[in-house]
C-alpha cells in the first residue's frame, strides 16, 4: 500500500492551515510533478483514492478517457488555465 497526499495546490488560501509553496506551475516544478507521476507508474498502481466533491463526475470521465488511451495529460504553463 502507497499512501501519497498533498496540499491543495489548485485551493489557495481557503484551508485551515495554509502552507507557503513555490507556485506548481513554474517549469522547474512541473518538471518535478512528472517525475513524481513517472515513479508513480512504475508502482503499477491498482487503486486510486482522490479528495474531490461527489459532484465533480469529470474527473471520472477523463481518467476512463485517459485508461483507454482517448485522453492525453497535458502541463500548463504559468498563468494558464486548466
Amino acid at each position: 500500500m502507497l499512501v501519497l497526499g498533498t496540499y491543495h495546490m489548485g485551493n489557495p488560501g481557503r484551508d485551515v492551515l495554509n502552507l507557503k509553496a513555490d507556485d506548481v506551475l513554474t517549469p522547474k516544478r512541473q518538471k518535478e510533478i512528472t517525475e513524481v507521476v513517472a515513479l508513480l507508474k512504475n508502482f503499477k498502481l491498482t487503486k486510486i483514492a482522490i479528495e474531490v466533491p461527489p459532484e465533480n463526475t469529470a474527473i471520472n470521465e477523463k481518467y476512463t478517457r485517459y485508461v483507454g488511451g482517448n485522453y492525453q495529460l497535458r502541463t500548463y504553463a504559468k498563468g494558464q488555465k486548466s
